[in-house]
């Protein structure tokens, strides 16, 4: 067993508004859904910096101030904005809900991606193999961005996403959702690789 094991991850994402989980409540009860999966909204976001290990160098603090210095103009634009979902996807399993690309999220993503890796732990050896056995079948350019950012589905691997659930069948979600806003940015902590329950830190809205 190697530390990660035992490591807390941080993230950093955009939260919906809660007309999202409005949505997300109806779509549930027309779908027979247990409500409970709804206990944790901090599940459902579009991830902006992907889960990573905190540099023994820094702490949480120092990531919590960090995410303060957020240009708040760029933030409005975004929390003003209204994405159309475009459509669903079925990837390892989660039903995911794609919205509408847009440049402007696109460079504020980026931007959060490279402010916050000075936080990111330099994996040694064998934290490195242990990591990146996550990844299956990864591409030259996912590999590339693995080795460079600790993550291999960012730019134009990735897409404006939201998983909603897991080894679910859904119907009508089309029809329950046209759109999405959002309504804060946070930065999220779990307890280690193994346990999705969140926990927030900090948040600007």
């Amino acid at each position: 067993m190697t530390s990660l094991d035992t490591e807390a991850l941080y993230s950093i994402v955009l939260h919906p508004n809660d007309i999202f989980f409005e949505e997300c409540e109806l779509l549930f009860n027309n779908n027979n859904l247990d409500l409970t999966l709804l206990n944790n909204p901090l599940r459902f976001n579009f991830q902006i910096k992907a889960p990573f290990y905190l540099s023994h160098l820094y702490s949480e603090n120092d990531m919590i101030n960090n995410l303060k210095e957020t240009n708040i103009l760029d933030l409005k634009s975004i929390f003003d904005k209204e994405y159309k979902f475009i459509s669903t996807s079925q990837i390892n399993d989660n039903l995911e809900m794609i919205f509408e690309d847009d440049q402007k999220l696109n460079f504020f993503k980026s931007s959060i991606i490279r402010s916050f890796d000075i936080f990111r732990k330099t994996l040694d050896p064998q934290e490195f193999k242990k990591d990146i056995s996550r990844y299956n079948n990864l591409s030259e350019k996912e590999f590339y961005y693995y080795q460079i950012w600790g993550y291999p589905y960012y730019y134009e691997c990735s897409s404006h996403h939201i998983s909603l659930l897991k080894n679910k069948n859904v119907n009508y979600l089309e029809s329950s959702f046209s759109q999405i806003q959002y309504g804060s940015l946070k930065l999220l902590k779990q307890k280690n690789i193994d346990n999705d329950d969140y926990i927030e830190l900090t948040s600007i809205s």
